[in-house]
């Protein structure tokens, strides 16, 4: 749990159960930015 905790960024939880709540919504937010994120790849310039 202490590892996980040291990942998640302004995490005071102490309870698995709270923990592990923060560290789901953390990362549906991280997944979300990068769906938003992505760049389409280039296009082929070469034929």
């Amino acid at each position: 749990m202490k590892a996980l905790q040291n990942l998640i960024p302004n995490s005071n939880k102490i309870d698995k159960a709270s923990m592990l709540d923060e560290a789901i919504e953390y990362l549906n937010q991280f997944s979300s930015k990068n769906r938003n994120s992505t760049v389409s790849p280039p296009s082929k310039i070469w034929t």
